[in-house]
């Protein structure tokens, strides 16, 4: 979970030239960091004069600077009673209304200062309102009409690649980021920003050195830290990590992104209870705030469930939800009437497996209490963590085309999967190229059975000649087709993709290649899995380098050919 920094949403201040010496006073005892004394000032001219504008606004950023915009907002908009055309007034109460979530007045007050300075401040304040209500592409154009407006301006530049990212957008967002730093070279937001860019696009070393720099910087936001969290577990230094994590939370990071990431760390490093805990801040986060939802009935934290109706739903991948739906088991066996929410293409392999209705998205259901799939193993408590595996949970239903095809091929049999889904965030580590399975395909004897989808199957065509090779994608509609395919193979060799999780439900056997930089849920070092004990997990030592990894599986099918 990458987090990115927006510019410093500080109150704008008065001229001095326009204060009365008594705001005067106030303005450098806040300048001193005498906040108490510069509140005792403030509040004494207000005493004298309850209609001092100067007075309310720099009371207004004392509160602002404490932490309490919602006493802030109450002074501006007592200036605002008095005098409406006060821009300074309207520009801190929409940073304070930002902070507050009220992004609809914020945007009002937007365009109650555009009206009145159509070249003002309020045109950045509005792309910063409308990006936060997830309004991209308003967003963009009031981005684009504020830079026309202040080309130079690095706050701005930076908070447009901060959108940009958003939106997937990354080589635009690395060129608005980089003009930020053009701009200023120490602005903390932009440096954070790019270096999450450049960790994201598998540039460690330069990252690295974003971040360093901008901690080196004079107040530099707590997230950095934890940003060089994330990319120290990427180098799979998890001690480090903890300890940044560590460090950040005692200079006041608080925010859902730094616990979700956190969390990921605990159930690497297999703290799963702890893990799970704080996996529940996902849906704070902005990445997952979409995903969550508020019903049918309540959200269920554990109540009893007998004689009630439950309905899980998926929230992830598909992959997510093989891992995850295991515990409807234990929900049914609860005496609970379970409904399970899943992706179509899971559907019908599900309906045959589970103790549950089967659901497409969408489906109008009425249930007492619902609760997504992720969250259970925390619902559920200590033992549904420590003991997941209660023996195969997916079943093959009867054989279709793919199962034949495979039934009809000789001894041995090997799936292949080399590559998953492009849109993943990380999957120019997780999947490779076919050709990195050449030691594998020259392996004789062997019938390799393709269960590859997407644009990664076209590399199928140009395999050796003489390689024994059936495409089984062509005769796989859904899941229900690839489990009956995967229960007439020997072995499925696959890197970290959703078969992996359905020859993991089914007690299939398969040996999954793994980057060197792992998804949390196959832990570090170790070769077996508590979620799936048929599965072997082969890692990478160094990252990228898939030649150890494959090498290795050549022995294991080795073995299974020997073995026969």
């Amino acid at each position: 979970m990458f987090r990115w920094l927006f510019s410093p949403r500080a109150p704008a201040k008065l001229p001095d030239s326009e204060a009365s010496a008594e705001v005067k006073a106030g303005r450098a005892k806040i300048e001193a960091g005498d906040l108490d004394g510069a509140e005792s000032v403030f509040r004494f001219a207000l005493d004298a004069n309850p209609g001092d504008v100067q007075a309310l606004l720099g009371l207004g950023e004392v509160m602002f600077a404490r932490n309490r915009p919602a006493e802030a907002l109450e002074l501006l908009l007592r200036a605002l009673d008095i005098d409406s055309r006060l821009a300074l007034a309207r520009v801190n109460a929409v940073q304070c209304l930002r902070i507050l979530g009220r992004l609809a007045a914020a945007v009002e007050h937007c365009h109650e200062l555009m009206a009145r300075d159509p070249a003002g401040p309020g045109v950045a304040l509005l792309a910063r309102c409308l990006d936060q209500l997830g309004r991209f592409k308003e967003a963009e154009a009031a981005f684009l009409s504020a830079l026309d407006l202040t080309p130079d301006d690095a706050g701005l530049w930076s908070d447009y690649g901060a959108l940009l990212m958003h939106q997937e957008r990354g080589e635009e967002a690395e060129e608005a980021l980089r003009r930020a730093l053009e701009a200023d070279p120490q602005h903390a937001p932009a440096l954070n920003n790019l270096g999450m860019w450049l960790l994201e696009s598998n540039r460690p070393a330069q990252a690295e050195a974003l971040f360093d720099c901008a901690l080196g910087l004079p107040n530099t936001p707590p997230q950095v830290l934890s940003n060089l969290a994330i990319l120290r577990q990427s180098q799979n230094r998890i001690q480090e990590a903890f300890d940044l994590y560590d460090v950040a939370r005692g200079r006041g990071l608080d925010a859902p992104d730094a616990h979700f990431s956190r969390a990921i760390l605990l159930l690497l490093a297999g703290r799963l209870e702890e893990g799970f805990e704080a996996y529940e801040h996902r849906f704070a986060t902005r990445a997952y705030a979409g995903m969550s939802r508020s019903g049918p009935g309540h959200l269920w934290r554990g109540e009893p469930l007998a004689g009630r109706r439950i309905l899980l739903w998926q929230e992830q991948g598909l992959g997510d939800t093989v891992q995850f739906v295991r515990y409807a088991r234990r929900l049914a066996a609860l005496g609970a009437e379970v409904i399970a929410e899943v992706q179509a293409p899971l559907v019908r392999l599900l309906s045959a497996s589970l103790p549950a209705t089967v659901v497409a998205p969408g489906t109008k259901v009425v249930a007492d209490f619902h609760c997504p799939l992720m969250s259970l193993p925390h619902r559920l408590g200590e033992s549904a963590i420590r003991a997941p595996w209660e023996g195969p949970y997916v079943r093959a239903m009867e054989p279709g085309g793919a199962a034949d095809a495979v039934a009809s091929l000789t001894r041995p049999r090997v799936g292949l999967v080399w590559a998953g889904s492009p849109s993943h965030k990380n999957d120019a580590n997780r999947s490779m190229p076919l050709s990195a399975l050449e030691p594998l395909l020259a392996m004789p004897g062997v019938n390799f059975c393709a269960l590859q989808f997407g644009p990664a199957a076209a590399q199928a065509a140009g395999r050796p000649a003489r390689v024994s090779w059936t495409d089984l994608a062509p005769l796989i509609n859904d899941f229900a087709e690839t489990a009956a395919a995967l229960k007439e193979l020997d072995m499925l060799v696959t890197v970290d993709t959703s078969a992996a999780h359905v020859a993991g439900a089914m007690g299939l056997p398969a040996l999954v290649l793994l980057p060197f930089s792992p998804d949390w849920r196959w832990q570090l070092e170790r070769e077996d899995s508590p979620w799936y004990p048929s599965l072997r997990l082969l890692r990478q030592h160094t990252p990228r380098d898939w030649v150890p990894v494959v090498r290795e599986a050549v022995a294991r099918i080795a073995g299974v050919v020997g073995a026969e």
